[in-house]
């Protein structure tokens, strides 16, 4: 399902995820290191709220579902650095960012004969 957003939603989605990484990277935290869309929840008021972080000793590759491993850096994929890194969630945020570009899911999936959990 394609969601038809004006360039000016796309703006301001963008700068609330912004925002959100920005307080997370200065704060005790450093990182989210598991940074999906599904992360990013719209409030009633269309601001986005960050969720799921703050729990980076609980994830581990192994346990993520495959989909997530598409928002993945691939250095953290090849090295196995489960807990992430700031680097990775701009990484992430990049494939966020293309989501609400381009009105699908990362890579593309729905339109692609491959299937990440085919792999």
């Amino acid at each position: 399902m394609r969601l038809n957003l004006c360039c000016v939603a796309v703006d301001f989605f963008r700068n609330y995820v912004v925002q959100g990484l920005h307080y997370i990277h200065s704060s005790f935290l450093e990182k989210h290191g598991c940074l999906t869309s599904a992360c990013c929840l719209v409030d009633s008021r269309w601001q986005v709220k960050i969720s799921n972080y703050g729990m980076g000793f609980l994830h581990s590759t192994e346990e993520l579902p495959l989909r997530n491993k598409l928002y993945m850096a691939p250095e953290l994929l090849r090295d196995y650095q489960p807990d992430g890194t700031k680097q990775g969630d701009i990484y992430s945020f990049a494939i966020i960012c293309s989501e609400l570009i381009a009105g699908t899911s990362a890579w593309n999936l729905e339109n692609r004969e491959e299937d990440p959990e085919g792999f």
